[in-house]
């Protein structure tokens, strides 16, 4: 009989590394069945983390008015880190070299590292209609930086506002 360990190793590896170029798109959601918590399983996922810090996001928008959000994961054991965030409505802009938008999307495209934590920062521009219910959805993933889904943890956030 064959030894399969070899092909087996060699299928782990291509999926641990899947998607170096940032995770697919909507995986921020945790109601998601592909969210980031799916294939970075080690751990339970940390729900409204504490070690996630977003700024830039006033409990009052105005309709078509930009802000400028920074995203900050606040961690000693990760030695890398990415992420993703999904907005209901209104549009994102990157404003980062290793970030990328598609309308209400935006994700990391490169690992970073950070001897004081990590951060990102972003454009969000509200709808231009006022009274919509905008939901927020970003989950941050804390890697070993060993480029698998194992041993990285991933911290989860989301945030609901009314534009006006």
């Amino acid at each position: 009989m064959p030894n399969i360990l070899p092909w087996l190793a060699v299928f782990l590896i291509k999926d641990a590394s899947s998607f170096p170029e940032g995770a697919p798109w909507g995986t921020a959601n945790f109601d998601s069945e592909q969210s980031c918590a799916a294939c970075h399983f080690d751990y339970d996922p940390i729900f409204n983390s504490d070690a996630l810090l977003v700024e830039g996001l006033p409990d009052r928008l105005l309709a078509g008015t930009s802000h400028e959000i920074v995203i900050t994961l606040e961690s000693l054991e990760a030695l890398t880190a990415g992420f993703q965030m999904l907005a209901s409505k209104g549009q994102f802009t990157s404003i980062e070299h290793h970030t990328e938008y598609i309308g209400s999307a935006i994700r990391s495209t490169k690992a970073t590292n950070n001897a004081n934590g990590f951060s990102w920062s972003l454009i969000w521009t509200a709808p231009p209609k006022p009274n919509t219910k905008v939901l927020f959805y970003l989950a941050v993933t804390g890697a070993n930086g060993d480029g698998s889904p194992f041993g990285d943890l991933i911290h989860f956030w989301s945030f609901e506002t009314l534009v006006q």
